[in-house]
């Protein structure tokens, strides 16, 4: 048997050696197939390297991580494309004839061995994948559109403190920040982006910009879900569903802030409609936005009101506006041009970053045409930069929520650059807009409403509050210069017939225009003005002292006329020609001088007139023909010292429903001292229709009587001092015994809602101001003052 074992084995060992043997022939004989198909291997393996790099490479781009041995299959496959590439040209060498048995065999065997490793590396290619999807929420800082500087200065240092305060509240879900545009909320944002980061309030920080798209909505969940590295968000079209997805991805973070960048509507639900959980254990939300209100009805409609605080990003003070130009600018050839630049850009730090690149090594003449562009509004030759400026302001012009709001906006362009815009005026103006103050009857509610608008523009960041009364009412606004000039720019533009000009009066221009301001425009003469101008409006000669006077035939060709202001102006007489003035409804006369021969009787023309304000205009006399203006609504005589009102004209004003003379007409005659000759007090209460009246009384003595002021105070006319904010509809002073008092006066306290007497003489009980029907509107009343009264009221 162990011969048997041994005879078999013997034999396998030679069978075994000649296969051996046999491969070993077939390198040497077969090295040329096996050369072939070796480079078809490698043209293959290639092929597949090419394709997984693309792959990379694409990921690379959305920030995915690649796999590992991903890389190792690229380290292994380029170092054997190395190899292939280094050995080809000796896999060749019998291509003469010169090659031994020694290399063929050698190269056969090779070559066989390396088809088989490129076969696996091939299959090895084949990745489903070649990366992890991208879930980093690191800090990307982004490139600041206004230079970081401006956050070095106190007010800015003071705003951002704030904003982190806010975020750092637990009881703090929603952080409104708002501004003009151009203030740099952008700016301090992203710095607060930075900070939280640094700080480790926040793990994460998503930024998103609002886009003015056709579906927001769905723009802004596909850019937070780039940013918080959710791939799968792309796979979903319903919209429920992706702010589901999203929800559950934020519920997986800890401590994400969203800032949401330029929300220029309140129309976005966060948790319905994004899916932004509204859960401050789970993420905060920062919004910028032009204006407060649009923040604060986002966090209505999101029933965040509670849970949200609103911070206001104002422009640079004058000495942080002059650090930030010359940090932009460099060196200046003129210290005063550079001031005068500064001063222009009224502290928007857009506006300093943009004129103060523009201008860096620029010469003196550069400069002066600089500043003699930008006085004359014409930034066409600044350069395209500026218009980014007007861009961001303008955006916020076009996300008013109603035309009658743009409207409004567009008529306060008709004052003066950065002059307070009298709210008295702005309603003289707005009273040729049918569209504004529609179905409304009463000055009080055009007022009204004029307080809405405004209100709306000041929380819209487009309107300065300049002054406000104890009541909270605005009695005056103003407008940035530059805001102003971007108005100007709109009311071209949209063709709405404004025409503002500070150096000129083109008559080509002005023909075209319904509405035409030239206020402090050095006027002297109108003869460059149209004859024909059928379809103007509104006309403001407004503080032109050099304009003394106005052709007698002016007015004639201009009947559509509803508003007119010519008051500052040097005109001591009215053309005769006003009297074609038939649908003037507001006519402005103040400050000229009046006490000659002055056509003021043609006034009385006027019919339809319902505002007519004289202040200061030197009157002796109010002639008779006043009293024709039926359907006068105010009329305003004030610091008119010598003025004398003759009788039976303010009984005939019968929708008088505000009479202002103080410091003005002071001989009103008592009940009991009627001589025909003055206006009485009888005539001023017999107006059921008045509502605000300022007037005082004096005696034969010159001795003060009392004085009056009763009604709206938010116009900013004159009336008496206000204790602690209780005299906001009547006000009274006595310096003599009550039997002052006539019925009259008894009428109007009996409309009043407060009272306030002080220093009255002789006055033992307040029962002694009541009609028969007592004060039965009465709310407040003040007694200050007044030693000889026992009783309130005394019931004996």
């Amino acid at each position: 048997m162990a011969a048997i074992a041994g005879a078999i084995f013997g034999f396998m060992a030679e069978i075994l050696k000649t296969i051996f043997l046999v491969r070993q022939f077939r390198y040497c004989i077969r090295y040329k197939t096996y050369r072939e198909r070796l480079a078809e291997k490698a043209d293959e393996l290639i092929s597949t390297k090419m394709d997984v790099e693309l792959k990379i490479k694409n990921a690379k781009k959305n920030l995915e991580t690649i796999k590992i041995r991903v890389e190792n299959w690229v380290v292994m496959v380029n170092a054997e494309v190395r190899w292939y590439r280094a050995t080809r040209a000796l896999m060749n060498a019998d291509e003469f004839g010169k090659c031994s048995c020694r290399i063929r065999y050698r190269i056969g065997k090779k070559a066989f061995q390396k088809i088989k490793y490129f076969d696996e590396l091939i299959k090895g290619g084949n990745f489903e994948s070649v990366s992890h999807p991208f879930i980093s929420l690191d800090l990307i800082e982004l490139v600041p559109t206004i230079d970081q500087n401006i956050l070095d200065f106190p007010s800015r240092v003071f705003t951002k403190n704030q904003v982190m305060e806010a975020l750092k509240d637990k009881d703090t879900f929603l952080v409104g920040i708002y501004g003009m545009g151009g203030v740099g909320k952008t700016t301090l944002m992203k710095q607060v982006w930075k900070q939280v980061i640094e700080e480790k309030v926040f793990d994460a920080v998503v930024m998103i910009t609002i886009s003015k798209g056709n579906d927001p909505v769905r723009k802004i969940q596909a850019d937070i879900a780039n940013q918080l590295g959710l791939t799968r968000l792309q796979q979903v079209s319903e919209k429920s569903e992706r702010a589901a997805l999203l929800s559950e991805r934020f519920r997986q973070g800890k401590n994400i802030l969203v800032i949401l960048e330029d929300l220029w509507k309140s129309f976005l639900n966060l948790s319905a409609d994004v899916g932004i959980p509204c859960d401050s254990c789970i993420c905060k939300v920062a919004i910028t936005a032009t204006g407060v209100d649009i923040c604060r009805k986002f966090g209505a409609n999101n029933s965040l009101t509670s849970r949200a605080k609103y911070i206001e990003v104002g422009v640079l003070s004058p000495n942080d506006s002059i650090t930030l130009f010359q940090k932009n600018v460099g060196r200046v050839p003129d210290e005063q041009l550079a001031r005068e630049v500064v001063e222009i850009c009224t502290g928007l730090p857009l506006a300093l970053v943009t004129l103060g690149r523009a201008m860096i090594n620029k010469p003196l003449p550069v400069w002066i045409d600089t500043v003699s562009n930008l006085k004359r509004s014409n930034y066409t030759m600044l350069g395209g930069g500026f218009f980014k400026v007007f861009a961001s302001i303008e955006q916020s012009y076009r996300h008013l929520e109603n035309n009658i709001l743009k409207k409004c906006f567009l008529f306060c362009s008709l004052f003066h650059k950065n002059c307070p815009i009298d709210i008295d005026q702005l309603v003289m103006y707005v009273m040729s807009d049918e569209m504004i103050f529609k179905d409304l009857k009463t000055l009080d509610e055009v007022r009204g409403r004029m307080q809405t608008l405004l209100d709306k523009l000041i929380t819209s960041c487009l309107l300065l509050s300049y002054t406000k009364k104890n009541n909270g009412t605005v009695s005056s606004v103003t407008m940035h210069g530059i805001v102003r000039d971007v108005a100007i720019k709109i009311a071209q533009e949209e063709s709405n017939g404004f025409f503002i000009s500070k150096y000129s009066s083109d008559s080509k221009r002005i023909a075209n225009c319904s509405r035409v301001a030239l206020m402090e425009n050095h006027v002297g003469m109108l003869l460059k003005f149209p004859d024909a101008l059928p379809g103007l409006l509104v006309l403001s000669l407004q503080q032109n002292p050099q304009l003394r006077d106005i052709p007698d035939e002016f007015f004639r060709s201009k009947d559509a006329l509803v508003s007119l202001n010519i008051s500052k102006t040097g005109i001591r007489s009215l053309p005769i020609s006003l009297s074609f003035l038939v649908n003037l409804q507001s006519l402005c006369l103040d400050y000229c001088d009046f006490r000659g021969p002055t056509n003021l009787s043609l006034v009385g023309n006027l019919v339809k007139l319902e505002m007519l304000s004289l202040v200061e205009c030197c009157l002796l006399d109010l002639p008779n023909e006043i009293g024709n203006l039926s359907n006068l609504k105010s009329l305003d005589l004030s610091r008119n010292y010598r003025l004398i009102i003759p009788s039976n004209v303010i009984s005939r004003l019968y929708c008088l429903e505000e009479l202002y003379t103080m410091n003005s007409f002071k001989e009103w005659e008592a009940d009991d001292k009627i001589s025909g000759r003055y206006a009485t007090l009888v005539e001023v209460a017999s107006r059921t229709s008045l509502k605000t009246l300022h007037l005082m009384k004096e005696n034969e003595n010159r001795d003060l009587v009392f004085c009056i002021s009763m009604g709206w105070q938010a116009s900013g006319k004159y009336y008496l001092q206000s204790y602690d904010g209780i005299a906001d509809q009547f006000e009274c002073s006595l310096k003599e015994a009550s039997p002052q008092f006539g019925l009259s006066i008894k009428m109007l306290l009996a409309r009043v809602g407060s009272l306030m007497l002080c220093g009255c003489n002789g006055l033992q009980t307040v029962g002694e101001l009541a009609t028969e029907d007592g004060f039965n509107t009465m709310r407040a009343l003040l007694v200050v003052k007044c030693p000889y009264m026992e009783f309130l009221v005394s019931f004996s």
